[in-house]
């Protein structure tokens, strides 16, 4: 590993995340595969406390958000992309580059899939029974 690392790849990362192997696995898996120590905040108060207490600086929607020195930010796929980097773990070419992330963004896309749209898929139950319905009608 002989290319040069940003000042950011020196400083203590902590990763607030909860207690559950979801979006906050991506950052630590980074993490590890470059060999950078970090630490893990799971427990909900500390969390809390770190959302609020972020909101004189970059506002940080919620977890998973690494803290990086003092720097936090959130969103899986923006996380990833800065800890990528700042590992040297992006790839160089732009070809590779787009194609890690549209690998990036089909993992989001699945996570959202697997917890239905984020645990909101009663707003389709009616469009779902309807179309099922119709659907059942046209077979038979």
């Amino acid at each position: 590993d002989s290319a040069p690392r940003t000042m950011d790849s020196e400083a203590e990362v902590t990763v607030f995340y909860w207690p559950i192997r979801f979006r906050g696995n991506f950052l630590k898996y980074l993490l590890e595969e470059a060999g950078k120590e970090y630490k893990t905040v799971s427990d909900y108060n500390e969390i809390r406390q770190a959302l609020n207490d972020n909101k004189t600086s970059y506002p940080v929607f919620a977890v998973p958000m690494p803290q990086i020195g003092k720097f936090r930010m959130s969103q899986m796929p923006a996380c990833v992309l800065h800890l990528a980097k700042m590992l040297n773990l992006e790839p160089i070419d732009s070809k590779n580059k787009s194609l890690a992330l549209m690998m990036l963004l089909n993992c989001n896309d699945i996570l959202d899939s697997i917890t239905m749209n984020g645990g909101h898929y009663k707003m389709w139950e009616v469009l779902k029974r309807t179309l099922h319905s119709s659907f059942l009608k046209q077979l038979f």
